[in-house]
């Protein structure tokens, strides 16, 4: 793990649900650092949930790792149970790493979790940001969260546990075919020898995507540093630029000076994007923000005070919203 740069000295978090996955990672880690806690999250969404936490801190006991259970008491929901627990998982494994002062936080994402969400993004018509699917690193108020585990199958992981006569939890929620991963898992699964291939190939895809993904930021990035004044883009540089760069510098600039929340859709940018193309913008509101073509210039300001911005917007505040 030398590899990550994490400092030898760091206090280290690591996301375990007792999973084959997680376990590996925890018991990996250890093997590196002593400086580990094992943090897991009861989502309290299903009876037996606060026993198989318990039995999480019974098996790292043994290994002398330090745990940490963590519940969730807010209301379960009715619909959208994955997406509600992956948000309250990562509310509560970042405010413990925040209140503890833990810059490093582990999650054993794994080849097959890259490959699933790589086929769901492309399911749902996902550009170039999207299909980068999951990134090694990424950063969240200052806590790194590190994927170490993405070159690796599960069933690698499963082994390891085995020869070390560890055991782990299967959570019935993975084979439950009415979510729309584990209904990818299985075609994954169904594709039987060719199945290692076509994960590797996700992979480098999704790799090649993130790549994809940094140089157009850092474009975009640029032209915005340059060529953004006060409230204004330059329309006739902005028409010159290939289309990509141009929506993303409209995405950013709407998202940094506006006051909602979420990036606009693909749908509603591109129809602005093709009147200012055209030259015949004469108002739009889009994201809390207006905007107009003001002698030779794409004017913003935001929509609810309706004075124009005074000054322009940094660059890590615009890309800091991509």
């Amino acid at each position: 793990m030398s590899e990550l740069r994490i400092p030898e000295n760091a206090e280290i978090a690591i996301a375990v649900s007792g999973g084959g996955d997680s376990l590996a990672l925890t018991l990996l880690a250890h093997e590196w650092s002593k400086k580990i806690i094992a943090v897991t999250v009861d989502h309290n969404l299903r009876e037996g949930s606060a026993a198989e936490a318990r039995q999480v801190g019974v098996w790292l006991k043994k290994y002398k790792i330090k745990h940490k259970i963590l519940t969730n008491r807010k209301p379960v929901p009715q619909s959208g149970m994955m997406d509600y627990a992956r948000k309250i998982r990562y509310g509560l494994m970042l405010e413990y790493c925040w209140k503890n002062k833990i810059k490093y936080l582990l999650t054993a994402h794994n080849m097959e979790d890259q490959g699933e969400t790589f086929l769901m993004r492309l399911e749902r018509g996902s550009g170039v940001d999207g299909l980068a699917a999951i990134p090694a690193v990424s950063e969240t108020s200052g806590v790194k969260i590190i994927r170490p585990l993405l070159d690796f199958r599960r069933e690698e992981l499963r082994k390891y546990l085995k020869r070390k006569k560890q055991k782990w939890i299967e959570d019935p929620t993975n084979k439950n075919t009415k979510y729309k991963r584990n209904r990818l898992r299985k075609l994954l699964e169904a594709s039987g020898e060719n199945s290692g291939i076509l994960l590797n190939r996700l992979a480098e895809t999704a790799i090649s995507m993130r790549r994809t993904k940094g140089a157009l930021e850092t474009w975009t990035g640029k032209e915005i540093a340059e060529n953004f004044r006060g409230n204004a883009f330059l329309h006739r540089h902005f028409c010159q630029l290939p289309e990509e760069i141009g929506l993303r510098i409209l995405k950013n600039i709407l998202v940094s000076l506006g006051e909602k929340k979420d990036a606009p859709r693909f749908a509603s940018l591109m129809p602005l994007y093709r009147e200012i193309l055209a030259g015949t913008l004469k108002g739009r509101t889009l994201a809390g923000c207006k905007i107009a073509l003001k002698k030779g210039k794409i004017c913003f300001s935001r929509e609810s005070g309706g004075g124009k911005v005074s000054a322009t917007p940094s660059r890590r505040s615009l890309l800091g919203k991509v």
